[in-house]
């Protein structure tokens, strides 16, 4: 087997957690003056600092190129990681209309975030072609959700 290449792009996954710390912040701030504290001031400077953090990942996220994903004999490299097939628990898809991929380690309960991605391009090629890789290298390919680090 030949090494084959696709480009795909990070799953911008982030907006839930930002629009609920947006909402709690604002919340918070348009309280009445009599509940304003120390404790208040400092958890909505706390929002803030977590709120600008999340931002700025997320236009990071964005603005970077798509990058390659390599499917070689027994192996994948991801994001210029090299993932092992053995070490590959299961690979899981996400969504129906817009699919992202998870690569769940083994022992491991969480995929790490260089291990989510989406396809570019011709999505429907690229999931073919991971789950042919799969099934050549004895990995298991699911669809359904998985937990995620930002």
């Amino acid at each position: 087997m030949s090494t084959r290449s696709r480009q795909i792009k990070h799953e911008p996954k982030m907006f839930r957690g930002i629009l609920s710390i947006c909402i709690l912040t604002f919340s918070l701030s348009i309280s009445k003056p009599s509940y304003v504290t120390v404790f208040f001031i400092l958890v909505s400077l706390a929002l803030l600092v977590e709120l600008f953090l999340l931002t700025w990942a997320i236009v990071c996220r964005f603005i970077t190129q798509p990058k390659d994903i390599q499917f070689e004999d027994d192996s994948l490299k991801v994001f210029h990681k090299e993932i092992v097939a053995d070490d590959i628990q299961k690979i899981i898809i996400r969504g129906y209309f817009f699919q992202t991929i998870g690569i769940l380690p083994k022992n491991k309960k969480i995929v790490p975030s260089h291990m989510s991605f989406k396809f570019t391009g011709n999505e429907e090629e690229g999931i073919q072609e991971l789950k042919e890789w799969a099934k050549q290298v004895g990995v298991p390919v699911e669809h359904g959700s998985y937990v995620s680090w930002i």
